[in-house]
């Protein structure tokens, strides 16, 4: 079945830069892959490919799944061959988390999650075996969900080693170690021209700031990453490099809903402060979590803003939350300028599931 990702949007941020290298990036996010999911058999009021009853006797469930479910694997692999026919050759991909399925804590388990992380990793270094990867985990790749520990365990253990041993295009030793630690890294990445500017990417564990994590509400700073990413921006700074941030729960306020933050208070006022007294160094923020094509803006000094970009779900999941609804899934890809960092434009791609 030929089905393609259509293109939904396109925002160009800056023009004239006729002399700029403009390169490209995939982001991706929000799989959320149901292994259950079945087309056949079953009561219609109680079919598996949902994990909960669904009132509409008459619901086509379709090769790619349905507005009421969590992605089936077609669904997941069509989008990764979709980014790889549109545009087989970027930089890297930003992959920014929550593999795992909207299920109770009974249906899952930590070997089960682990299955579908490297499900999905295996799928993705398929269709590009060649390109850098930058993952971060979201609070659906953590068995019980979102409860991450500031210490190390079995999915950071289990996941660094999917993510170092599947090429030498994902996690390098350093960066491997870290995250078995704690669940974040640093990598710095040189793009090709020779005015290229390197970028250090911070591949984030903002699920420590959730307010689902009960581990964490209490501690200043969940293993040590708001001070480690200072230092590595000053490092950055020095080394004449920028910085993207990459995390799947984002800061701030979700435009949906209102006063409603996904970050406990303390962790959303330090986290943002931290975007700001950075923002000379960070040229890039990518997030996800709200399966939306959105954005943040945070105001600075003067009449200066940052941009922190949200990318939508490949799931269509319905989900629970008031006023926001199924989605139909999305992959994205932005061109940015190599010799600054910014990026420049973002192409916004969908399939309709109708």
């Amino acid at each position: 079945c030929d089905v393609m990702f259509a293109v939904a949007s396109s925002l160009v941020f800056f023009l004239g830069f006729a002399r700029a290298e403009l390169r490209s990036f995939w982001q991706v996010t929000d799989f959320h892959l149901d292994l259950n999911y079945t087309q056949i058999g079953g009561d219609p009021f109680d079919r598996k490919m949902c994990h909960k009853t669904v009132s509409d006797s008459n619901l086509t469930l379709g090769t790619f799944g349905n507005y009421h479910c969590d992605a089936p694997w077609a669904l997941v692999e069509h989008a990764i061959a979709g980014m790889a026919k549109i545009d087989p050759n970027p930089d890297f991909i930003i992959w920014t988390g929550d593999d795992g399925p909207h299920v109770p804590a009974s249906e899952l388990n930590t070997q089960k999650v682990l299955r579908i992380i490297s499900d999905v990793t295996n799928a993705l270094l398929r269709y590009f075996p060649t390109t850098k990867f930058f993952p971060v985990l979201g609070n659906h790749d953590y068995y019980p969900t979102g409860a991450m520990p500031p210490e190390p365990n079995t999915i950071y253990e289990e996941v660094g080693n999917f993510w170092s041993n599947s090429s030498s295009h994902w996690l390098g030793s350093k960066e491997t170690a870290l995250f078995k630690k704690y669940g974040y890294y640093s990598s710095v990445y040189t793009p090709s021209g020779s005015k290229a500017q390197p970028i250090r990417m911070l591949g984030l564990n903002t699920v420590y700031y959730y307010t689902q994590d009960k581990l964490t509400g209490n501690i200043s700073d969940p293993g040590g990453q708001l001070e480690w990413a200072e230092s590595e921006c000053t490092s950055a700074r020095k080394n004449g490099e920028k910085v993207f941030v990459i995390g799947h729960v984002p800061p701030g306020v979700f435009e949906r809903l209102r006063n409603y933050s996904w970050f406990y208070p303390q962790f959303n006022s330090k986290f943002i402060d931290f975007l700001k007294r950075n923002a000379d160094v960070i040229s890039g923020r990518f997030f996800a979590h709200e399966h939306s094509d959105t954005f943040r803006v945070i105001q600075e000094a003067g009449d200066l803003a940052s941009v922190l970009f949200l990318a939508p779900a490949v799931t269509p999941w319905n989900t629970s939350l008031p006023g926001v609804g199924p989605n139909n899934p999305g992959i994205r890809l932005y061109d940015y300028d190599t010799e600054t960092g910014e990026v420049i434009d973002i192409r916004q791609y969908w399939l309709n599931l109708t």
